[in-house]
């Protein structure tokens, strides 16, 4: 699949996400409501080649409470988020 989008209304308010390949790289959007929180996880990601909505992924980033690299022993990244909007962009591990 090139792409796939999801939505949810739930008792906080709407909470979107999907997904897209630009080629090798991957675009992953997500939108969390007011008062809600989020983790989002990136499958097979390097944390130091991840951006977030266009920057570098650092702990400080706006809207980002916390960063677990290789969680649970894996390749993946998990962001903790706040309520806003999200587009994390890499290139898989795998894929380099």
């Amino acid at each position: 699949l090139p792409w796939a989008r999801a939505a949810h209304d739930s008792p906080y308010g709407r909470i979107k996400s999907g997904w897209e390949w630009r080629g090798k790289q991957l675009d992953i959007h997500v939108a969390i409501p007011a008062a809600a929180a989020g983790v989002i996880t990136l499958p097979d990601a390097d944390e130091s080649a991840v951006q977030l909505n266009g920057a570098a992924l650092k702990p400080h980033c706006a809207g980002v409470d916390g960063i677990t690299p290789g969680a649970g022993g894996t390749t993946d990244v998990v962001v903790h988020v706040g309520p806003g909007n999200y587009t994390f962009t890499y290139l898989p591990r795998g894929l380099r």
